[in-house]
């Protein structure tokens, strides 16, 4: 399910790169400039993936930069000790969170 969760995360970091290429930024502003996050989208692969990890921005956007991570729910979350949240930003670094040091284990296996 890990694999799936970081084709997720690679989703969310797509639309958020398709929001900057329209806006020009990371957040968003709504008169009278008032900044807030990307309205993140309710992706398809988030609901599948729901009751094993959580598809999320991790903090606010910024003007120039993002982040977002899965992080595993319930189950995945007791087993998956090694990796845990997987995260990438907008220079496309991808990060975990777990012990593990080997990044390709996490992201591609």
């Amino acid at each position: 399910r890990r694999k799936a969760a970081a084709a997720c995360v690679m989703e969310g970091s797509q639309f958020m790169e398709r929001f900057y290429t329209t806006n020009l930024r990371y957040d968003q502003t709504s008169p009278p400039v008032v900044l807030i996050a990307a309205a993140f989208p309710e992706l398809g692969c988030e609901r599948d993936m729901a009751a094993f990890y959580s598809i999320q921005l991790n903090g606010t956007p910024t003007t120039t930069a993002y982040s977002v991570e899965a992080v595993p729910q319930g189950a995945q979350a007791a087993k998956d000790t090694d990796c845990q949240t997987l995260r990438i930003d907008q220079a496309g670094a991808k990060s975990i969170t777990g012990a593990v040091a080997n990044l390709d284990k996490c992201w591609n296996r």
